[in-house]
């Protein structure tokens, strides 16, 4: 979702809501604190009667009189370590009734706290930033730099989709270095080295059926510590599964997930520089497509994969909720507008429940029929 759309739904909840805290949480660097600035800069926010304080200067209050009743809003900056009901405490001890927004990394689950996240930066909204807005009116009239576009998408692709990260990319190491040492506390100090190779051996995979048989045979090591090292990067949200979406058992696929990085700069990060180059960007770019589904058409779409067992694959299939009508999406990283064997097939089986077909590829872009359905190509940024 653009920053505007975002601002505008921040300004109804705060306008609207009964509670007085308001916890707006989100990953470190996110932009949290610009968020505000942004809506202080338009003139939301009455310079004159909002006060701001960070945890680290929390003398500041010194300089507050408690009693001044033209304030109305109150806006604290914590960190992962502040603990939010000394602050409430310290409020109530004061009998503030002022508004009051509380920065954090993490949700504040309390009642009387009304919760408003603030989610990394996607594609649209990097070119944005970048000065090269996406428009498919525009792309299919030619007025777009696509060279420009790919360049852009590269560097996302390899710093993942917060902004620290395409600022800074070095810290794309030590943040990664921080989450495993969270998940290494779960873990035997002998099994850390395996759980490492099982998260390379994984990162090379995504675009592959996850077998745990067959990644236990290929690194050697148990079955059930496959099942562990796969439960505890779930558990921390580090990956996500789509299934088989099938309706013939006997020629699809019913059985096995693929598996993706919630993430991007926690692939590049076990990948180093090689996520982005030969068949491995295959990979790393169908891992950004299921990001940018996921968080466009999750409300209102389901995403699975389609596979033959001959092996013929189509990358997503989307399952509009209320219809039930199907959108195959097929990844490739080749400049293509050919229909494949796979979209054929799947198109004799299921034709009259398919509402379109997309093919994602390097930079092509076009509209032609299978049948009286529409066959889209446009480029993987456009998604």
């Amino acid at each position: 979702m653009e920053r505007t759309q975002l601002q505008e739904k921040f300004k109804e909840l705060f306008i609207t809501t009964e509670t007085q805290y308001i916890n707006l949480f989100g990953e470190k660097w996110i932009g949290k604190s610009a968020f505000l600035e942004n809506l202080k800069n338009e003139g939301f926010f009455d310079e004159n009667k909002t006060f701001w304080l960070h945890k680290e200067k929390w003398q500041d209050w010194n300089d507050l009189s408690i009693e001044d009743n033209e304030l109305e809003t109150l806006i604290f900056e914590s960190d992962e370590s502040f603990y939010f009901p000394e602050f409430r405490s310290f409020i109530e001890s004061k009998m503030i009734n002022w508004k009051i927004i509380f920065i954090s990394i993490e949700e504040i689950k309390e009642d009387g706290v009304t919760v408003f996240k603030i989610p990394g930066i996607f594609f649209r909204e990097f070119t944005e930033l970048s000065g090269s807005p996406i428009s498919v009116k525009e792309l299919m009239l030619g007025n777009l730099d696509i060279k420009k576009i790919n360049e852009l998408l590269s560097n996302y692709i390899g710093s993942g989709y917060f902004p620290k990260n395409i600022e800074n990319p070095s810290g794309i190491f030590s943040e990664f270095e921080e989450k495993c040492a969270i998940m290494k506390q779960e873990l035997y100090v002998k099994e850390y080295e395996d759980f490492m190779e099982f998260l390379r051996t994984l990162a090379m995979n995504t675009w592959s059926l996850f077998k745990a048989d067959q990644f236990a045979k290929n690194i050697w090591i148990s079955r059930r510590k496959i099942h562990k090292y796969t439960e505890l990067l779930m558990k921390y949200n580090h990956i996500q599964a789509i299934g088989p979406w099938s309706e013939n058992t006997i020629t699809e696929t019913t059985r096995h997930v693929k598996v993706y990085f919630s993430d991007l700069a926690f692939l590049h990060a076990i990948l180093w520089d090689f996520h982005f180059q030969w068949s491995m960007k295959q990979w790393a770019v169908e891992n950004f497509i299921f990001l940018e589904l996921r968080e466009k058409l999750g409300n209102t779409h389901d995403v699975y994969f389609y596979r033959k067992k001959s092996g013929a694959e189509i990358s997503f299939l989307l399952i509009e909720k209320n219809t039930k009508l199907l959108t195959p999406i097929e990844v490739n990283v080749r400049e293509t507008e050919a229909i494949s064997q796979a979209i054929r097939s799947f198109d004799e089986n299921y034709h009259n429940r398919v509402d379109y077909y997309m093919l994602l590829n390097e930079s092509r872009y076009s509209k032609k029929n299978l049948g009286e359905k529409s066959f889209i190509t446009i480029p993987h940024f456009a998604i």
